[in-house]
């Protein structure tokens, strides 16, 4: 009779489990956001132009350039040494 002991198998789908790290980290960057540029961010990934943008917020389109550049810089910044670690792990994947 075979005595051994069976660890159980875990599996985990790493593309879930990154994707959802990605979305907390994300969601969590723009709630800290100030409110025009959360306000100009929001409106951009919903499709809206530069000058809709504009004119909605009543603000210039340099404006929503500067914001958009505020916003962006902020999440790359906050998912810089996350993505990193993805790079890493999907390379020892490969191997």
């Amino acid at each position: 009779e075979d005595k051994a002991v069976r660890t159980p198998c875990i599996v985990f789908d790493p593309n879930e489990l990154f994707t959802t790290e990605i979305l907390t980290i994300y969601k969590e960057q723009v709630e800290q956001m100030p409110d025009i540029t959360k306000q100009v961010f929001t409106l951009k990934t919903e499709g809206r132009s530069y000058k809709e943008i504009a004119d909605i917020l009543h603000i210039s389109i340099k404006k929503v350039d500067k914001e958009l550049q505020k916003a962006t810089a902020k999440l790359r910044e906050s998912l810089k040494d996350y993505l990193s670690v993805l790079v890493v792990f999907f390379t020892l994947l490969e191997k």
